[in-house]
C-alpha cells in the first residue's frame, strides 16, 4: 500500500462564523450607511447589492479606512472572507486592502486581502489564536465600503494547552483515500500513527507522521477496499485514539446529508423542501413543499449545499419548479463547486420540466456545490435537488449502551446506583470478554473510589469486572471514569444484554453530585446514553468520550477561633480545593500571620490533623520586610506521604460537600497578648 504525505489544508467541519458575535468598531462609517451590516450573516448578489446595508467610509478618498471585530476571549481563527462594497460612483472595491490580529498587546500583520469584486475574497489564518482582527482598506482615487465580513473559526474558548483534535475527516479522489486531521493544540504530542483497517475493529500502522507548527495535515492512502477504516493515534501517554472513520465507494445522495442555503427563498416557500428525498409527480408539484424565490425575475439565484468535509460527485439531479405563474423553470442555470478558496464553473443544467435533469460531475472533490438559476422574465424554484456520490463519515456505531439511574429522586447521593443495557446494533455476535464502557464523571471529593459493586446482571453479576481510572487532566464534566468489563466466561452479546445493575460510592461514602457528571441522565427507564462509550478491543465502538478541559486551579483557606485565651491563639483550620485537578500537598504551604506582642519564644502544637498529625509541619518565620497588622507568621508545610500525595478536589461545577485538609492548633504564648489576627495565605 502507498502512502505519501500531501500539502497542508484546513477541514472545514469545525469553523462557524464567529463575526456573527463579535463587536464591530471602525475609524469612520458615513452617517447614512450601516456598521451593522457587515456581520448581520447576509450573503450578497453581488458588491452593488444594498439589499441589507452596507458600510462605507464616503467621503474619506485616498485614505486608510479600518473596520474591527472584538470577542470578550480568544478563539481559534482559521478564515476569513471579506465582501467589498461598490457602487460604481464615490465608493470604490479598495486596490490596497490587510488584515491584522491583536498578538502581545500589538497589531501583528495577517496579510493581503484579494480585491475582487462580487465575490467572497478569502484568506486562510492559519490558526490564529486571537480575540480581536482588523481590516484596513483604501482605494487611491474615492472611498471604500464592505457589505459582509466574516471570520471563521472554533466556536468556544480556547481550552487548557495539551492535545485536542479539532476535525478528522477524509475523502476518496483519483484512486485514492485522503485523510485530513486539525488539532487546536499539541504540546505534548511528537507525532500521529494513522491506523487503517477492512473494518471497524482490526487495524494496523499505514503512516508516522510529525507534528508540525501549523497543527494540520494531509495524508493519502491507496486502498482497493470498498469500505475502508481509519482511526488517528496522537504518539502521547493517556490520549485515546480518535473515532474511527469510514471511507465508503457506495454511492448516495449525500443532500440527505449537507446544510443547505440559498440567496433568497420566500417567506411562505420551504429551503428545506430540495433535500428531504421526495420524488416530485411533476414540475408542479408541491405536496412536500418547494423552494421558490418570487418575487426577484431576471435575477441569478443560487441553493447551495455545504458538507462538513469532502465528498466524492458524480451525478447531481434538479427538478425544477414550475407554477405556470410568476415562478417558471429556468432560462439559464449551471453548476459551481469550490475549490478551497473560490466558486469554479462545473456544468451547465439542462432545463426541461416534469422531470430530473441528470448532469454528470466526474467525481469531483469538493465540500460544496451550488446551482445557479434565472429566467428572463419570472422568478425559479426546485423542489428537489439531489447530489450523489460518496465521503467519509464516522463508522457507525456498534454496540450503544442505554441507561437508567435507579434512584432519580436524589441527584445527591453517596451511592451512583446506575442500571445499564448493551444493544447489538450488529447482525453479528460479540465476544463479551471484547467489550468494556465506561461511565464518565466527577468524582467530588477525590476520596478512593473503591466500593464497586454489581448487585445483579442478567448474564451472571460475577462476569462483571468494574474499576475506576482517573484522568491525567480534567475533560468535560469528567476527572475519571468508572469502566465495566466481562470476563471469558461471559459468552456473546447477540442482541441486548439485560439488565446490569451496578453501584458505585467512595471509600468515605461522601456525596457525588451526579448532575455534573459527564455521562449521567435523569431518568428512570432505559434510555440510549451516547454519553456511555463504549469499546470493542479498546477501539470506540459507541458513544461520544468528552473533551479535554481547561485545568482550574483554585484553592481557598477557612479558620475559626476555638478558644480566647489572653497568651494562646488557638484556632481551627480548613483548606478546600475549588480547582477542577489535584494539587500536591507537598507544594503547597500556608501562612497564618499575626503580631507577636512580645519577645518570648513562639511556639505551637497541632492536637488534630485528618490526614494525620505526623505529615504537618509548623515553624515559625518573620517577614523580611515591615507589614501593617503582622510581624510574624506560621508557616504550614505539609509534608508529602503515600497516602496523601494529592489533594482533594472538589470542583467548580459542584455543589458537594467540599474534601477538607483539617487543622487543629493551639499556641501556648506565656505572658503575651495577641492583637490584629489575620487570615491564612496560600503558597505554592
Amino acid at each position: 500500500m502507498a502512502m505519501s504525505e500531501a500539502p497542508l489544508c484546513v477541514p472545514s467541519s469545525f469553523v462557524q462564523n464567529l463575526a456573527l458575535t463579535a463587536t464591530a468598531t471602525t475609524s469612520y462609517v458615513s452617517p447614512w450607511e450601516s456598521l451593522a451590516a457587515i456581520n448581520d450573516g447576509y450573503t450578497p448578489s453581488g458588491s452593488g447589492d444594498r439589499g441589507h446595508g452596507v458600510y462605507g467610509n464616503w467621503n474619506n478618498p485616498n485614505s486608510f479606512q479600518w473596520v474591527q471585530y472584538e470577542w470578550p476571549q480568544a478563539y481559534l481563527l482559521n478564515k476569513t472572507e471579506v465582501y467589498w462594497f461598490d457602487d460604481n460612483g464615490g465608493v470604490r472595491t479598495p486596490d490596497t486592502a490587510y488584515a491584522e490580529y491583536w498578538h502581545d498587546s500589538a497589531w501583528a500583520p495577517i496579510g493581503n486581502i484579494p480585491v475582487q469584486k462580487d465575490a467572497f475574497n478569502t484568506v486562510l489564518l492559519n490558526s490564529i489564536r486571537t480575540n480581536k482582527v482588523r481590516l484596513s482598506m483604501k482605494h487611491g482615487v474615492q472611498s471604500t465600503g464592505i457589505i459582509e465580513w466574516r471570520v471563521f473559526g472554533a466556536a468556544g474558548p480556547l481550552p487548557a494547552p495539551g492535545y485536542q483534535l479539532l476535525s478528522f475527516a477524509g475523502s476518496r479522489a483519483d484512486g485514492v483515500n485522503q485523510l485530513q486531521w486539525e488539532t487546536l493544540s499539541e504540546d505534548s504530542v511528537q507525532r500521529y500513527e494513522l491506523e487503517y483497517g477492512t473494518d471497524s475493529i482490526h487495524f494496523i500502522k499505514v503512516a508516522t507522521v510529525n507534528k508540525n507548527m501549523a497543527h494540520s495535515y494531509r495524508v493519502t492512502h491507496a486502498s482497493n477496499s470498498a469500505n475502508s477504516f481509519y482511526r488517528l493515534k496522537q504518539v502521547v501517554a493517556a490520549v485515546p485514539y480518535s473515532k474511527v472513520l469510514k471511507i465508503t465507494t457506495a454511492v448516495e445522495n449525500l443532500a440527505m446529508q449537507a446544510a443547505v442555503a440559498t440567496s433568497y427563498v420566500s417567506p411562505w416557500e420551504s429551503l428545506s423542501a430540495v433535500n428531504d428525498g421526495f420524488t416530485p409527480v411533476n414540475s408542479g408539484d408541491k405536496s412536500h413543499g418547494a423552494y421558490g424565490n418570487w418575487y426577484s425575475p431576471d435575477s441569478l439565484q443560487w441553493v447551495q449545499y455545504e458538507w462538513t468535509g469532502n465528498c466524492v460527485l458524480n451525478k447531481a439531479e434538479l427538478y425544477w419548479f414550475d407554477d405556470g405563474g410568476g415562478v417558471r423553470t429556468p432560462t439559464t442555470a449551471y453548476l459551481q463547486y469550490w475549490d478551497g478558496q473560490s466558486w469554479q464553473f462545473l456544468q451547465d443544467v439542462p432545463l426541461r420540466k416534469d422531470t430530473f435533469n441528470v448532469v454528470l460531475l466526474n467525481n469531483i472533490n469538493t465540500s460544496k456545490i451550488r446551482v445557479l438559476m434565472k429566467n428572463n422574465l419570472e422568478s425559479t424554484g426546485i423542489p428537489e435537488f439531489r447530489a450523489w456520490g460518496y465521503y467519509a463519515v464516522p463508522a457507525a456505531a456498534r454496540i450503544s449502551v442505554h441507561f437508567k439511574d435507579g434512584n432519580t429522586a436524589k441527584v445527591q447521593d453517596n451511592t451512583l446506583r446506575n442500571q445499564f443495557q448493551l444493544q447489538n446494533e450488529t447482525t453479528e455476535a460479540i465476544p463479551y470478554k471484547d467489550i468494556s464502557f465506561r461511565y464518565w464523571l466527577t468524582a467530588e471529593a477525590y476520596a478512593a473510589m473503591t466500593n464497586l459493586y454489581t448487585d445483579y446482571a442478567q448474564l451472571g453479576a460475577s462476569k462483571v469486572k468494574m474499576r475506576y481510572v482517573a484522568l491525567p487532566v480534567p475533560h468535560e464534566q469528567a476527572w475519571g471514569y468508572v469502566e465495566y468489563s466481562f470476563d471469558s466466561t461471559a459468552g456473546y452479546l447477540s442482541s441486548n444484554s439485560g439488565p446490569i445493575q451496578t453501584r458505585v460510592a467512595k471509600s468515605d461514602w461522601s456525596d457525588f453530585t451526579k448532575t455534573n457528571d459527564y455521562s449521567y441522565l435523569n431518568t428512570n427507564v432505559y434510555t440510549k446514553n451516547e454519553r456511555v462509550t463504549v469499546y470493542q478491543n479498546n477501539v470506540l465502538v459507541g458513544g461520544q468520550e468528552p473533551a479535554p478541559a481547561p485545568v482550574t486551579q483554585q484553592l481557598k483557606v477557612w479558620t475559626k477561633v476555638s478558644g480566647s485565651n489572653a497568651n494562646t491563639i488557638a484556632h481551627y483550620l480548613k483548606l478546600d480545593n475549588e480547582g477542577n485537578t489535584p494539587l500536591n500537598y507537598a507544594d503547597l504551604r500556608i501562612r497564618y500571620w499575626f503580631t507577636a506582642d512580645g519577645l518570648s519564644p513562639l511556639r505551637y502544637y497541632l492536637d488534630y490533623a485528618a490526614m494525620g498529625s505526623s505529615w504537618v509541619k509548623g515553624v515559625f518565620r518573620q517577614p523580611n520586610v515591615l507589614l501593617n497588622g503582622a510581624d510574624n507568621y506560621l508557616n504550614y508545610h505539609l509534608r508529602v506521604a503515600t497516602a496523601f500525595t494529592r489533594l482533594a478536589a472538589q470542583g467548580t461545577c459542584s455543589s458537594a460537600s467540599l474534601k477538607r485538609t483539617g487543622l487543629t492548633l493551639t499556641r501556648p504564648m506565656t505572658g503575651r497578648h495577641f492583637r490584629a489576627l489575620h487570615g491564612p495565605k496560600i503558597h505554592m
